[in-house]
């Protein structure tokens, strides 16, 4: 019962182990106690198996029972801000690692983990010593971070960046348009250049009125929002829009941009905004009379 190794009765105190020994319980025939890092142990008589040790030997010296691990399981729960979702909530061994993982929602970025733990990383880990509760937080993505993280969808220049990359863009623009309109004439309407000329020049004109009209009944204007944009999209004339097609606008007309017409579908002009209050990149559609988007 003592588990000092024999089986002498002792009438005065002998030493078991050497330290680290929180809680001592004994029986008629067994002795058990617990470790400091949460494991179990026990001695004595075990022809029952009333140590638990999975057999029916009986033990003069300390036998593991169970691990700390095993007697002392932790949770972790995790809590997440809309616009986002986690993993790694669960039940864990005691001193277990967690793996946490955020993964933000389309127009979201991860902002980061509080509670049992502090980061900005989007995977992490976590030491299960004690039951554990940690919050993710998703933020709406900013209009300038969306063109950011989206590289395929937008292009941000510097005006400097912008002079020296037009002279390639319009040729390899020109180049994969040309064969694109030629691949596919039922979708698009050819013109000679003084046909695209003279529509253009009356498209433009008629559009910025029409449009200019209908953003001054919203308290928009194009003055105010080109002074107190920080970043904006150059393009120079036509470019390809994957969501949308094939789009146009110039440093003189923006932000007006014309959405070339599909098929039965006619063309549109379009008013390019990033306010704090949209949720990223929208354009007014003038033919829908609402805000779009290209994600949309």
């Amino acid at each position: 019962q003592l588990g000092d190794g024999t089986t002498t009765d002792r009438n005065s105190s002998v030493q078991i182990v050497d330290a680290n020994v929180t809680a001592v319980a004994s029986a008629g025939s067994h002795s058990l106690f617990l470790k400091a890092d949460g494991s179990l142990w026990g001695m004595g008589l075990n022809t029952s198996g009333q140590l638990g040790d999975a057999n029916t030997s009986n033990r003069t010296t300390p036998v593991q029972i169970l691990s700390g691990n095993q007697m002392n399981p932790k949770s972790l729960t995790v809590n997440a801000t809309s616009g986002g979702t986690t993993t790694g909530a669960g039940i864990y061994d005691f001193n277990a690692t967690a793996n946490l993982t955020a993964t933000p929602s389309v127009g979201f970025v991860f902002a980061g983990w509080t509670g049992a733990i502090t980061s900005d990383q989007n995977i992490t880990t976590i030491a299960m010593t004690s039951n554990r509760e940690v919050n993710a937080t998703f933020h709406q993505e900013a209009a300038l971070q969306h063109v950011q993280n989206n590289p395929g969808n937008y292009n941000l220049y510097t005006e400097a960046e912008m002079n020296e990359s037009t002279a390639q863009s319009l040729k390899d623009g020109n180049d994969s348009g040309i064969k694109y309109v030629q691949a596919n004439p039922r979708s698009y309407n050819l013109y000679t250049e003084a046909e695209m000329n003279e529509s253009k020049a009356q498209g433009v004109k008629e559009g910025k009125a029409a449009l200019q009209a209908e953003m001054a009944l919203q308290g928009l204007s194009s003055v105010t929002f080109l002074n107190n944009i920080s970043a904006k999209p150059y393009t120079h004339d036509w470019y390809y829009q994957p969501e949308w097609g094939w789009l146009w606008t110039n440093e003189a007309n923006f932000p007006f941009v014309y959405r070339a017409g599909i098929g039965e579908t006619p063309g549109t002009w379009l008013y390019f905004s990033h306010n704090p209050e949209q949720s990223g990149v929208s354009f007014y559609d003038y033919s829908q009379a609402k805000w779009v988007s290209p994600t949309d």
